[in-house]
């Protein structure tokens, strides 16, 4: 019904904003992204193309609802997805995922421009002038901060003057539109550093992860076979590539 009178962005607010239905598509497209690798890897076609399905719903729902936070991380994610796979991954798939991110890139910068094109909000370009005030609400309580959930009191002292409305100060702000900022400026430099810390941890730990840590054997294509991969033949099977026998045995032509 909203999206019928009012389009994507009506019925994205449905579910409290469209900023946070498309946090939580963004969750349900990496979801989805593993599930379909998964499939793919044991060779499971049909449902590795329904979580692809699955997963392109998700992506086309997250550039129409063109939220600034989540293409920003859509980007992160498929950028550490990538980075991830570069390990394994060959040339002809390392040059197939960098076009769809570059298009994913795009398309969701086009959207989010004819978004603001077409928006009547006069302060849809005033996030900087929030950030700025949030970072001087930081700077006058660097270690301490203002006070968990105290950012919406303590704003109106860091007010900016809009020119194009009938007030100069009569737009308010309860956040700073950023999770990391709020967080600084309500609890200080140290709780930032920490959430970061965290996060650069959690990262570097992914990274260091094995490609596959359960050990079972994935369906590959055969041209994404290399050097130092351990292809396992079954009886009866063609030996696919030229290499070196690990173990077992048995005739082969």
């Amino acid at each position: 019904m909203r999206f019928a009178t009012g389009g994507v962005q009506a019925a994205g607010a449905s579910f409290l904003n469209p900023n946070h239905l498309a946090a939580f598509l963004n969750i349900g497209f990496l979801l989805s992204v593993v599930a379909a690798q998964e499939a793919a890897g044991l060779a499971e076609r049909r449902r590795a193309a329904a979580w692809s399905l699955v997963a392109a719903l998700h992506l086309l729902s997250i550039i129409l609802l063109s939220s600034r936070g989540a293409l920003v991380g859509l980007s992160a994610s498929l950028l550490t997805l990538a980075l991830l796979g570069l390990r394994s991954w060959r040339r002809p798939r390392r040059r197939t995922v960098a076009i769809a991110l570059a298009a994913v890139l795009a398309l969701g910068g086009t959207m989010l421009s004819l978004r603001f094109s077409r928006s009547g909000d006069p302060y849809r370009y005033h996030r900087l002038h929030v950030w700025k005030a949030a970072a001087g609400m930081l700077m006058d309580n660097p270690f301490q901060g203002i006070g968990p959930g105290m950012f919406g009191y303590v704003s109106p002292r860091y007010n900016f003057p809009i020119e194009n409305g009938p007030l100069r100060f009569e737009r308010t702000f309860g956040g700073a539109h950023s999770a990391v900022l709020t967080l600084a400026a309500e609890n200080g430099i140290p709780a930032a550093v920490a959430l970061l810390a965290a996060a650069i941890i959690a990262l570097a730990a992914l990274f260091r992860a094995p490609r596959d840590v359960t050990g079972a054997a994935q369906y590959v294509p055969i041209d994404e076979i290399g050097p130092g991969d351990v292809v396992r033949v079954a009886a009866g099977e063609r030996v696919p590539v030229d290499g070196t026998v690990l173990e077992g045995s048995s005739d082969i032509d």
